[in-house]
């Protein structure tokens, strides 16, 4: 169907337009994941002789998605300016419309749950990397910087597919035989991978502990760093993605396991998630780890009063309400974007608690609020 072939008139009625609007929406959207698609397609062609335009490409792709993951939200938020906001607009393609920065700001605030993921390092380091090879290209620096550019690349396909597979699947669902180009994608990067890996036996000898990567698949996965007594920091050698790895005593068959975390994985309070254990296959959920936490830390400060009643705490970093739990005495650790802070700030007006301290002015947070109420000023002038 021509969306332009949808009347614009002044004088259709609100039942008319809301349906003609609906059709526009759902054509636009599919416009836009088949040319990201599109763009996919041209970064696999692009991948072996021209590694510059087989980068743009994948970023205009991770755009489009981005893009066409608002249109789901409300199809008024695409545009730059909300003036002009209209269905002519949109039918006409007039008007610029947001750029990836506009899109990220959007689902910060309206696909909460995504965001992390959306949000993460390696979509911005993509950016990074566009810019460079826009602005400041040339043969010698796509040599000199091919491992870099590689690896990027692959990690930031590794997100997109998991993206578009589970946070995001209810939205692509109809395009699951076309997104299959994103594991392609991924395989393309296994014979470099491949070498890389060969040529680093030599450094992952100096390791004692090596574990598989979740990312890669390789086993060269070493421990960067140890934050607790039951958590400790991974980093993959090969394609740099961190994981965590806590010691957990399984709550059904009380055997003592090792989950490891990867930052793509995000727990959500109550619900269940991909997590089971090696030992009985029962299913973990993030109030397991966080009660287990939560007991070990007990265990740790018994004569600390306010321990005994461990409560969820909300992240300050990725505004997950509740997803933290307080490790060491006013030390803690979140279970959806995996940050550590110390000690937390309340709201003076609603009490609500954040980690990390002074990362709230409590002082104003009365008059002023927090990101879960408006304060005295903002309630009194409502009423």
């Amino acid at each position: 169907m021509d969306i332009k072939q949808i009347k614009t008139d002044s004088d259709k009625t609100i039942e008319s337009l809301n349906a003609e609007e609906q059709q526009v929406v759902n054509e636009h959207f599919k416009l836009l994941v088949h040319n990201a698609i599109d763009f996919l397609e041209k970064s696999v062609n692009y991948f072996e002789n021209d590694l510059k335009v087989s980068i743009i490409c994948l970023c205009s792709a991770v755009e489009l998605f981005l893009k066409a993951r608002i249109i789901k939200i409300d199809w008024k938020l695409i545009f730059k300016k909300q003036k002009n906001a209209t269905i002519e607009n949109l039918i006409n393609k007039k008007s610029t419309s947001i750029n990836s920065l506009e899109a990220n700001k959007i689902l910060r605030e309206h696909d909460k749950n995504s965001f992390y993921l959306i949000n993460h390092k390696v979509f911005k380091e993509l950016r990074k990397l566009r810019n460079e090879l826009i602005h400041s290209y040339s043969e010698n620096t796509q040599n000199e910087d091919k491992d870099r550019i590689i690896i990027n690349r692959y990690k930031a396909l590794y997100y997109l597919d998991k993206l578009l597979q589970n946070q995001w699947k209810e939205f692509f669902k109809d395009f699951d035989s076309a997104l299959k180009i994103v594991t392609k994608m991924l395989l393309e990067h296994k014979p470099y991978l491949q070498i890389k890996y060969d040529n680093l036996q030599d450094e992952l000898k100096s390791y004692e502990i090596k574990e598989t990567c979740n990312v890669c698949s390789f086993k060269s996965s070493v421990k960067t760093n140890i934050y607790h007594k039951l958590i400790t920091e991974f980093t993959c050698i090969v394609c740099e993605t961190m994981q965590f790895q806590i010691k957990y005593n399984c709550h059904n068959c009380k055997t003592d396991i090792l989950l490891k975390i990867p930052f793509s994985i995000k727990l959500k309070p109550q619900e269940l998630n991909t997590l089971i254990c090696t030992k009985c296959d029962d299913e973990i959920v993030a109030d397991d780890i966080h009660t287990y936490l939560a007991n070990n830390q007990k265990t740790i400060d018994a004569t600390d009063s306010d321990n005994l009643d461990q409560k969820w705490v909300t992240c300050w970093y990725c505004e997950k309400e509740g997803s933290c739990v307080e490790l060491e005495k006013d030390y803690y650790f979140c279970l959806n974007c995996f940050a550590f802070a110390s000690g937390i700030s309340k709201c003076q007006y609603c009490n609500h608690s954040f980690t990390g301290k002074d990362t709230l002015d409590e002082e104003d947070s009365y008059v002023f609020g927090c990101r879960f109420c408006e304060g005295y000023l903002g309630n009194n002038c409502h009423n």
